[in-house]
Parts: structure tokens; C-alpha cells; sequence
């Protein structure tokens, strides 16, 4: 703690403790709080809270408890924090409990229980003007008979609103206790899903932590350099617990190394204390892991160094005579030798001063590299219609899928998991390769064009003996990913599927992510989908030939 005073740190800035002055509100858990008090406040009833392990449910938990009753008598709020119990009598035994009733030794029947619990809402929102909240952590937990018993709380209701306000944090394994009951999802009046933080709010959740932890007048210390705070990003992949442990480990490394500031190596170190693995694939992961972060450190610069391309043009009149013959360039060294022959051409007519007359002989390539010229620094050398794929020669498979056009409040992350069906460091790594125009992933312009490459190891093909649910088809990225955005992420996962054809054109599938042995399995799973959706799934396959 010598180091932290010496910092002038009041508090340890990474500690695990719930305190609340040190709770980071992103947009997304901002905006989940304040829905989730505007619907107890209307009384709207069922609010459910879904995300992964890490995305800060708990903490989210804690903080609404404290947002609602601060200087509020009105709200009463009742936790159950393991709501994992064997018999409907003991859940309704702990909510008894928990609300604070006294029954009897003798009333001990469901229905007897059910009833107090009743009598007391209908005192409590009716003649006293409270409202009672009932709120669950751990919801993933909640056996079959625990979700009916919730429903039918929710019965309890007046003309106007629901006598208990029940809220739900849970983990994704609760979409398919929705999926299984129906008549308790379709009473949901908010549903949240907690997505990982974007690199944005990573880089904040720390800024904000270390300013809370300082005292003294002034900018807190910068204890992390840019590329470690990328690195931490990459390696916690945004998950608020990840990003915590992690941070705390490194300001640990670097006060035993006697460091001011933490750079990507002191993460690199810090990284491998995690729990013990086999030691084989944890220094796999640790070495992709180090490649995939120098790879995005590298792009985020080049937009820095591409903003040096037009120098060249100045060069030209020494380089003109060269270049234009069918030798090849002999005064750079830079292995982009087909960026540099229509850089040298355009600009050739304009020196009129020296030798103006050899140069007229090459006329041709100018109309070509015009149009690339006046953008060559913030436009990647890209052809700009979105069929792009299918205008490539017959003996090559497509590059690059398609683009797709950026939408306010949408970051690159979140198109790379719609187009690929799954987010990953690697995958984002090779779509910003694909764009060198874009140096801050969490950061784009509204409208900007993204190129999705294809990956490697991605199969073009019709799947073999497989079924599979169609949505749509379509023969360019952006309508499927406009589908796949407007689709509802409560229900099964999609995925976009893309196809060569003969004419190694793309065509674009959307389709299930689960495929199936049969066409009965696949249409029992598609009573599942959306009424809106149901009558646009087709079931298709290369194993319904058989």
C-alpha cells in the first residue's frame, strides 16, 4: 500500500469489493437501470436482466436495490440471492421469509401461502400505496415450478398494475426457461441484455476507477500506456470482472517491479496468473493472443502512416521516367510496388517543366487511377458496390463478402457478431486489416462502409447431410445483415451462411445456427420462432434428399 499512497491512491482501484462509488456505468448498464426503475415505478410487473458470466448482473443488482430506495419509503425490495430450491413449498417458505410474514406452524399448504402472500400484496400496494419488489439473482438457477409460481404472483394484479414487481438477473442459460414457458415470457413488460464493454468503455471504466482512488488535486496518474489498456481489452475480451482482476494483477506487477506505468508486456504478465491450466494451451492462447494484439497495434497506426501517401506525388517528377516504362520502380523500396505505379502516373502531365513531351506518350492509365487518387488515403482500394464478390474472375473465390454501412450506435464488434454469428478478437483483427481506413474500432462514423473479408477456413459450400431452417436468401451481405439485425435476440440464434455458386457468385443464407438430422426436428424448432418469423422459415437440406 507504500505505492498506492505514493500515488496518492485513497482506495485500491481494481478490488473486487461491491462499492458503489467505484460501480462504472457504461451507457448500456445506465440505461438498463433507468428502464428497469421506470417500470417498477409504473408497476409494470416482470423485468428480466440476461447476460453472460462477468458482464456485472450482480453489481447491476446491488445498484438498483440502492437507486430505488434512496430517499424512497414507497419501494420495498425483497432479494433472494440462490433461488435454487427443491420444492414449491420451500420457495414460497423463502419468500414468506423474505417479505417478513408470520405464519403459522399449521399453515404450511401451498395454497395457504400462496393466499398470505396475496393478503399482504394487496395491503401493502392497495391501502398503504407501497410497492413490493421482488428481486432474484442467479435467475438461471430457478427450477420449472419456481417460474409457475412467479406467473401466477403475476396474476395478482388490479385494473391498472400488478400488485409484485419482479425482477430477474440471470445468466443466457435463461432463454431456454423462456423459450419453455411461453405463458410466463409473454408477460415480460423489460427485457436487457448485457453485451461485454466496447473498447471505449473499457479505456473509461478504467479512467473512471483511477480518479475515484485519487485525492489530490488534478488528473489521477496514468498508470496504464495505450497499448497496455488495448491489450487488457483484447485479452478480457470487455467483461467488467475480467477487466477488474486483470487491472488489479498488473498494478501489482508493476509495483514489484518499481514501474510509474504499465505497458503491454507488465499485461502480458500479468495475464498469465490466471487460474491454473494445462500449461500446452494456455501458452497458445497467451502467444495468439500477443500476435492478434501486435496485429491491431499495427493497424490502429497505419491510419497514422497512410496520412503520408500523398509525399510521393512531390517525388514524381524524379521518378516519371522510370516508372512509366514496363521496368519495374527502382526508387522505392516499399514492397506496395501497384499503389506506387498509378500514384507516379497521374501527376505526369502536370510537370510541364521538365520533359513534358516523353511523358505525353502514356495517356492510358490515367483515366484508371484518377478516381482512386483524390481518396487514396482514407479509402481502402476497394471496388465501392456492395456485389462486390460476384464481379471477381470465375477462377478465384470471392475475398471479401460484402459491405456493410455503419449505423449510429452500432460499433465494428457488434457487425463482426452479426456477420459471422460469433465476436471474437481474431475475427475483428481481419475485418480492420480489410479497412485501413478505420484506426478506432469503437469510434466510426455514421455511414461508413465496412469490408467483411472472408475467413479463413470458411466453408463456401452447401452444407453435406445436414437440415437446416432458412429464414431468407439473398444475393448481397448487407439485406442479410439487415435481417439478422432486425431479427429479436430473445430467440434462436441466427446465422448467415454464404454460398458460392457456379459463377462464383455469393449468395447469402440466413439461417438457424442449430442444424438438425431431419426435417421434423427442424419444424418442431421452428414453432419456436416469432410468429412474424414462422412464416418465412423454410426447411432445407442436402439430408432431406435421402
Amino acid at each position: 500500500m507504500e505505492y498506492f499512497t505514493l500515488l496518492h491512491l485513497q482506495k485500491e482501484p481494481f478490488s473486487n469489493s461491491p462499492d458503489p462509488e467505484m460501480f462504472f456505468q457504461s451507457t448500456q448498464h445506465q440505461g438498463c437501470l433507468q428502464k428497469l426503475e421506470i417500470a417498477i415505478r409504473l408497476k409494470r410487473g416482470l423485468s428480466v436482466v440476461i447476460g453472460d458470466i462477468g458482464t456485472g448482473k450482480s453489481t447491476l443488482c446491488r445498484q438498483l436495490i440502492q437507486l430505488i430506495t434512496k430517499g424512497n419509503t414507497q419501494i420495498l425490495p425483497y432479494l433472494i440471492l440462490d433461488p435454487e430450491f427443491t420444492t414449491p413449498l420451500e420457495f414460497l417458505h423463502t419468500i414468506v421469509k423474505t417479505i417478513g410474514l408470520d405464519c403459522g406452524a399449521g399453515e404450511s399448504s401451498e395454497w395457504q401461502l400462496k393466499d398470505n402472500i396475496k393478503k399482504y400484496l394487496f395491503e401493502q400496494t392497495i391501502q398503504q400505496q407501497k410497492i413490493p419488489v421482488l428481486i432474484l439473482d442467479e435467475g438461471q438457477k430457478l427450477p420449472g415450478f419456481c417460474v409457475e409460481i412467479l406467473r401466477e404472483f403475476l396474476n395478482f394484479e388490479t385494473n391498472q398494475y400488478k400488485l409484485l414487481q419482479i425482477v430477474i438477473f440471470a445468466q443466457k442459460e435463461f432463454r431456454a426457461i423462456l423459450k419453455q414457458k411461453a405463458n410466463f415470457a409473454d408477460r415480460i413488460a423489460t427485457y436487457q441484455y448485457l453485451r461485454p464493454l466496447s473498447y471505449r468503455d473499457t479505456r473509461a471504466m478504467i479512467d473512471f476507477r483511477l480518479k475515484k482512488s485519487h485525492t489530490e488535486s488534478g488528473p489521477p496518474p496514468t498508470l496504464f500506456s495505450r497499448s497496455a489498456i488495448l491489450a487488457i481489452y483484447c485479452l478480457t475480451r470487455g467483461y467488467p470482472r475480467r477487466i477488474v482482476m486483470l487491472c488489479s494483477k498488473v498494478i501489482i506487477a508493476i509495483l514489484v517491479t518499481q514501474n510509474k506505468q504499465a505497458g503491454i508486456f507488465h499485461v502480458f504478465r500479468a495475464a498469465c496468473e490466471t487460474a491454473p491450466r494445462r500449461p500446452g494451451s494456455r501458452n497458445r492462447k497467451l502467444v495468439l493472443t500477443a500476435i492478434l494484439i501486435v496485429g491491431v497495434v499495427s493497424i490502429l497506426f497505419m491510419g497514422v502512416d497512410r496520412k503520408s501517401e500523398p509525399i510521393p506525388t512531390k517525388l514524381v517528377p524524379q521518378e516519371a521516367p522510370v516508372a512509366t516504362p514496363p521496368t519495374p520502380p527502382q526508387g522505392e523500396a516499399d514492397p506496395q510496388a501497384k499503389q506506387e505505379t498509378p500514384l507516379a502516373t497521374p501527376p505526369s502531365p502536370p510537370p510541364r517543366e521538365e520533359q513534358p513531351q516523353p511523358k505525353q506518350e502514356t495517356p492510358a492509365p490515367i483515366s484508371v487511377p484518377t478516381a482512386e487518387t483524390t481518396q487514396s488515403a482514407p479509402i481502402p482500394p476497394q471496388p465501392p458496390s456492395p456485389p462486390h464478390p460476384s464481379s471477381q474472375s470465375s477462377s478465384s473465390p470471392p475475398a471479401i463478402l460484402g459491405r456493410v454501412e455503419v449505423e449510429k450506435g452500432v460499433i465494428i464488434s457488434k457487425m463482426v457478431a452479426r456477420v459471422y454469428g460469433r465476436y471474437s478478437p481474431p475475427k475483428l483483427a481481419m475485418v480492420l486489416q480489410a479497412n485501413p481506413h478505420i484506426t478506432t474500432p469503437d469510434d466510426v462514423e455514421v455511414k461508413t462502409m465496412v469490408n467483411f473479408p472472408v475467413l479463413p477456413n470458411t466453408d463456401l459450400s452447401i452444407p453435406a447431410n445436414q437440415v437446416w431452417l432458412e429464414l431468407a436468401e439473398t444475393t448481397t451481405l448487407a439485406e442479410a445483415y439487415r435481417i439478422v439485425k432486425e431479427y429479436p435476440e430473445s430467440a434462436p440464434p441466427l446465422l448467415i451462411k454464404p454460398i458460392v455458386t457456379v459463377g462464383n457468385a455469393l449468395v447469402f443464407h440466413v439461417i438457424l445456427e442449430e442444424t438438425f438430422n431431419n426435417e421434423n426436428s427442424a419444424l418442431e424448432r421452428a414453432r419456436d420462432l416469432p410468429p412474424v418469423w414462422q412464416g418465412q422459415a423454410r426447411v432445407k437440406g442436402t439430408a432431406m434428399d435421402r
